[in-house]
């Protein structure tokens, strides 16, 4: 279950200048900052890392949520080594008399599973989330988006969220020049509608793709995945080899604990939903 950590005074000196202060868990969600005595909204987290963009001078206390009970970032990552070996051991149990594979292809199919975790799981996995500021030019509807983007989980303008458009109807709207309210997505770009009249921050919040699991490069989501990452490849190789029964039951085995995971994300909102507001309130599927 989530942990809801309230009036917490983060560490750190309160010297008028210091903006950086470290909170005792790493962060799933900020929900409320009082900065010398004022509620206060402008700041960035990274882990148990709150950087403002104002120094306080008289205090700080911080409402947040927790990253999910028993895993924090400070216990580590999976290894692929050790994904290897929980592979290996799952797929024996699904095929005591199967066949043993060279690590190679098991690292092929880790990888596989590992990328189908990013696709399926549409809710927000802070170890997933990225964020870019977009700085519109007057005239120009057209942006880049970030290389690593896998799902937007929403376009923000002064706290406003930009509404996503068809392609259809940004084709017959774009004439216009005004401040942006929507947007429409094709391949690597980014239209804003109407056209930027002026310079505008937007902030994209995304989950963005993970880098490949390596000898040096370990899986960068929690622990609590490394199960469905495992049934998944077990999948992968026993189509592989066609035995489709064995690959259906490894099949279900992923989706079981993808569904675990599911419900323990609803049952950490349900405690979050009393009073509080996540960041980001839905993650939207706009995988490209």
């Amino acid at each position: 279950m989530a942990q809801i950590i309230s009036n917490e005074i983060p560490s750190w000196v309160i010297n008028g200048v210091n903006k950086s202060f470290t909170s005792s868990l790493s962060i799933l969600s900020v929900t409320s900052i009082i900065m010398d005595w004022a509620e206060y909204f402008d700041f960035v987290v990274s882990w148990a890392t709150i950087t403002l963009t104002d120094a306080p001078t008289l205090s700080i206390y911080v409402d947040y949520i927790a990253l999910w009970y028993g895993w924090d970032p400070s216990l580590g990552f999976s290894s692929l080594v050790e994904l290897r070996t929980l592979t290996r051991t799952a797929y024996s149990k699904i095929d005591p008399n199967a066949k043993v594979w060279d690590s190679n292809t098991l690292d092929h199919y880790i990888n596989e599973a590992y990328r189908k975790i990013q696709r399926d799981v549409w809710y927000d996995i802070p170890e997933c989330q990225s964020s870019v500021d977009i700085t519109t030019t007057s005239g120009t509807t057209e942006y880049t988006r970030p290389n690593d983007l896998q799902k937007v989980m929403g376009f923000f303008q002064d706290w406003y969220e930009l509404t996503r458009i068809t392609k259809e109807y940004f084709a017959r709207s774009r004439a216009s020049e005004s401040k942006p309210c929507s947007y429409y997505l094709y391949g690597w770009k980014i239209w804003f509608y109407p056209t930027p009249d002026s310079s505008y921050t937007i902030n994209l919040i995304y989950n963005k793709s993970l880098p490949k699991i390596t000898d040096t490069v370990g899986s960068e989501l929690p622990i609590e995945y490394d199960d469905a990452i495992a049934s998944y490849a077990c999948y992968l190789m026993m189509i592989s080899v066609e035995k489709q029964a064995k690959a259906n039951m490894a099949l279900s085995l992923y989706m079981e604990r993808i569904n675990e995971l599911y419900w323990q994300y609803i049952n950490d909102d349900y405690w979050i939903s009393f009073g509080i507001q996540r960041n980001v309130d839905r993650v939207r599927d706009d995988s490209l």
